[in-house]
């Protein structure tokens, strides 16, 4: 079982509620909930499902995941933006 500490990022970036994530990936809100709070990890298939639901690869909801190509699916941001960000942010 794994902690999912980037859910709630890549959910808002894609403008969905904890609902709407929850249907998408046949869950429960009180579970995504759950999930975003660190109050429960969750299993291989979850995360799985979830990662599908957010149009990322499951390694991107875990700990420190390539952000860069990620963010940039999700938000539609160039990568080079996004390392520049990252970059000022160093």
């Amino acid at each position: 079982m794994v902690k999912l500490p980037r859910l709630r990022a890549y959910r808002e970036r894609k403008a969905l509620t904890q609902r709407e994530l929850a249907e998408a990936a046949g869950l429960t809100r009180p579970n995504i909930a759950r999930l975003e709070a660190g109050r429960q990890a969750a299993i291989p298939g979850t995360v799985r499902k979830l990662a599908l639901a957010l149009g990322v690869e499951p390694a991107d909801l875990m700990d420190d995941p390539p952000l860069t190509r990620s963010l940039q699916q999700v938000s539609g941001v160039p990568e080079h933006g996004n390392r520049r960000a990252l970059d000022a942010a160093s």
